[in-house]
């Protein structure tokens, strides 16, 4: 956890000094324990990782967060809203697996999952919302999902109150085929 700790602080900073412009400006070639001792000025910082301490750049913190998270983490949704962990009907549940062999699951999980995560801590967008117009609007490369050919086998009726359950029932599909 004390690698988590140090991590949030190294990515809050990144954060609030360029975001994602910082990949632009070259940075991202920095080893992390450089940027923590020469600019977070913290000088007795460890790890507890050789490898952290000697392979990772900043390019790579964002991966080494999620890596971690998804190890230490039990249950990645305990921090989402209720409202959004309703079961889908048993029949509704066959009929995402049947139209999940249309999808691109690997491109599908991972951004759902993130989107999850990252937006549905609070009941900002309402229960009866399409998942599809959620997660239709995450970017995947230069496009955005619902410019993906293989969007439109996404169910567009399934409400956002099912969201976790989909995503579970889509991973379980993606680690079925894999």
């Amino acid at each position: 956890h004390k690698a988590m700790r140090l991590l949030e602080t190294c990515i809050s900073f990144l954060q609030a000094t360029g975001g994602s412009y910082i990949q632009k400006i070259g940075v991202g070639d920095k080893f992390l324990i450089e940027y923590v001792k020469d600019v977070l000025l913290m000088k007795d910082v460890d790890f507890g990782s050789h490898t952290i301490q000697s392979k990772i750049k900043l390019k790579h913190i964002d991966s080494l967060w999620k890596t971690l998270r998804d190890f230490t983490v039990k249950d990645p949704f305990e921090n989402v809203h209720a409202r959004y962990k309703e079961v889908l009907g048993a029949d509704e549940g066959k009929r995402l697996q049947q139209d999940a062999k249309g999808l691109d699951l690997e491109t599908l999980v991972p951004t759902m999952q993130e989107l999850i995560i990252q937006r549905l801590i609070e009941p900002q967008t309402s229960a009866s919302a399409p998942i599809a117009d959620f997660i239709g609007w995450a970017p995947v490369g230069d496009n955005y999902m619902n410019e993906m050919e293989w969007f439109k086998h996404f169910p567009k009726g399934i409400q956002m109150q099912y969201i976790v359950d989909v995503y579970k029932l889509l991973s379980e599909s993606f680690t079925q085929n894999e």
